[in-house]
Order: C-alpha cells, then structure tokens, then sequence
C-alpha cells in the first residue's frame, strides 16, 4: 500500500498582498490612533461633575 505524499501548502501571491497589505493599513490606523489620543489623565478642573458626585 503506498502512502502519498501529504498535501503542501500553497500561496496564491496576489492574495498573500492583499492580506499583507490591509495587515499593514490596520497597523498604521492603531498606531495613528494611540499617537493622536491624549492619554493623560482630566485635571481636576476638567471634571466638576466628579467633584460634585457623592461617592
């Protein structure tokens, strides 16, 4: 009984662009997002309706 050969896999180049490529456009989007955020914590001054909630 022969054993054939197990089944390579195979790329199809114009698929493997197009995937590397929205990879790259997604990559770039989250990096403009998280350089464009102000991460730095409201002043106190920013947030009266904190200072005025009970807690």
């Amino acid at each position: 009984m022969p054993f054939a050969p197990p089944p390579q896999p195979g790329y199809d180049a114009s698929r493997l662009t197009v995937g590397l490529l929205v990879g790259a456009a997604l990559l770039v989007a989250a990096w403009r997002i998280v350089a464009a955020v102000d991460w730095s914590p409201p002043s106190e001054a920013a947030t009266p309706d904190l200072d005025a909630a009970e807690l």
